[in-house]
């Protein structure tokens, strides 16, 4: 089965016309179904696209020890930058914590295990074009702390209670939205990605995404 898995990947990730969003979804899953067959160390080496698969398949997430460990490093990352007046700056540093670079680095890893020919991770088209469509599956599908947390889970946690932004106030979770940022500045575009930060105080953070992060290569 995983051969076949491999085979079906290699037709996907290899296919020099632009995936369509089912197409994307299809791609995950298999990456998904392939990760669960490798040796038990070898998903290591692969951590963020794990929790992207996983976060693909969901509408809420609340158990990927990957995604949470994302959610203490956003705490960590809004504690350190929030007090700068550079938007720019933490425009950029939150997008990136969200990972896509690092998405885009496993992928090619990936391909690169199964000997995928011109993967699609290689070419700037055909990942921008995944990558918006990925956005598309996880948009609005929340990444939260849940109610039922694991000892892990628990520890992740309160390290953010530890480091609040403010006091009684730290990061439990996250999704990406689409914004109309026009309502409030001509400058702006209608359906501008953002990251949406829910804190403890249900307080929430909106944050524009950077482009660069998200589609821009991986090294």
């Amino acid at each position: 089965m995983q051969n076949d898995v491999a085979r079906k990947i290699m037709d996907l990730a290899s296919r020099r016309d632009l995936l369509s969003e089912s197409e994307v979804s299809h791609l995950l899953t298999l990456c998904r179904k392939f990760l669960e067959h490798i040796p038990r160390e070898d998903p290591e080496r692969y951590p963020i696209l794990k929790f992207f698969t996983n976060w693909a398949l969901h509408i809420t997430l609340d158990r990927s020890l990957e995604g949470l460990a994302i959610l203490r490093r956003l705490n960590d990352t809004l504690a350190k930058v929030a007090p700068v007046p550079n938007c720019d700056l933490i425009t950029r540093r939150i997008t990136e914590v969200v990972s896509f670079r690092q998405l885009r680095r496993e992928m090619g890893a990936l391909f690169q295990q199964i000997e995928v020919p011109h993967a699609l991770d290689g070419d700037q088209e055909r990942w921008t074009n995944f990558a918006k469509y990925l956005i598309e599956i996880i948009r609005d599908c929340p990444l939260i702390f849940g109610e039922n947390m694991s000892r892990e889970a628990r520890a992740l946690h309160n390290a953010n209670a530890a480091n609040p932004l403010k006091e009684g106030s730290w990061v439990v979770g996250v999704s990406v939205v689409e914004v109309d940022y026009s309502q409030f500045s001509n400058r702006h575009p209608k359906g501008l990605l953002c990251v949406r930060v829910q804190l403890s105080d249900t307080t929430q953070i909106v944050v524009p995404m950077a482009e660069s992060e998200i589609f821009g290569p991986p090294n």
